[in-house]
């Protein structure tokens, strides 16, 4: 883009950066949870890669499922910022692609939920470079076999910033790998380097015109990264919308339940329209449009 300057930063810089710059600052929203602020999603991206640095080490490829939570954001930037390469795997794939998945990337960590570490356990005898799966989402401490909560195996991380006495990360080393869904054919991963995810993010975020006053909403199946990534470069409220009918106006297809502001941002009194209406989404009632 002429005239663009891409920032110099690894791909955990910008949460980073968005932690310093707006600490407070709504980083994510999920239906039925709290919001996660910028530094509480920063300092929940230090515990994890506190973790994997004395578990894997630096190099090894972590598997981050991409659900739809507030966890994905911290298990993304936290394994990159641990030196580790990011595979992300979708949680829908088949047996056979996740087996392919798995082996093609040598993948040797897992941060999953319970159901994808439910199958991954099925399938261990044929994994043998996997040595950690850690589910997500296992509030209550019931896991599959060999399978740790990732709330048990952080306690014991040390509350620090990450990273004090790392140098300089490599912005041109490949910190992720993108799998294609496998529709046509095996998954094929693509090599993404940090410099490639902080300029799309960039680029993307220009394109858009995002900033801190806006509201970007995923109502995709899984947690995609470049509006991820692209969120948190421009500070704008990351909502993620599970379930279609309970989002406020923009949401489509249009919900016939009750109206409900469910992970709508603060004062938001918007409601759905009638299943008749056929009207385009509009913006939220406080005045800020989501992207």
């Amino acid at each position: 883009m002429p005239g663009f300057t891409y920032p110099e930063l690894p791909l955990d810089g910008l949460l980073r950066a968005a932690a310093a710059r707006d600490p407070d600052g709504h980083a994510v929203t999920t239906a039925g949870t709290a919001t996660v602020s910028f530094a509480g999603l920063d300092a929940d991206a230090d515990r994890i890669a506190h973790h994997l640095r004395r578990t894997v080490g630096r190099g090894a490829t972590v598997a981050v499922a991409g659900a739809l939570d507030a966890v994905f954001p911290a298990a993304y930037y936290g394994t990159a910022r641990a030196g580790c390469t990011v595979a992300l795997v979708n949680p829908l794939l088949s047996e056979a692609a996740l087996h392919h998945v798995f082996t093609a990337a040598r993948i040797e960590a897992a941060l999953v939920p319970t159901a994808l570490a439910e199958r991954l356990t099925k399938l261990s005898d044929r994994l043998p470079a996997l040595r950690t799966v850690l589910v997500t989402d296992a509030d209550d401490g019931v896991v599959p076999a060999d399978a740790v909560p990732l709330g048990a195996a952080l306690r014991s991380v040390p509350e620090e910033p990450f990273g004090l006495g790392d140098g300089p990360a490599d912005v041109d080393a490949v910190v992720c790998v993108q799998f294609t869904t496998g529709t046509t054919g095996r998954p094929k991963g693509v090599r993404l380097t940090h410099r490639n995810l902080v300029a799309n993010a960039a680029q993307i975020a220009h394109a858009h015109r995002l900033g801190p006053d806006a509201v970007t909403v995923n109502h995709l199946p899984l947690f995609h990264t470049m509006h991820l990534n692209s969120a948190v470069y421009a500070g704008p409220t990351r909502c993620c919308a599970r379930t279609p009918t309970r989002w406020p106006r923009w949401t489509w297809p249009p919900a016939p339940a009750p109206p409900t502001t469910t992970g709508c941002p603060p004062g938001c009194t918007a409601s759905p329209p009638t299943p008749a209406s056929t009207a385009p989404p509009g913006p939220c009632a406080t005045g800020r449009s989501p992207s």
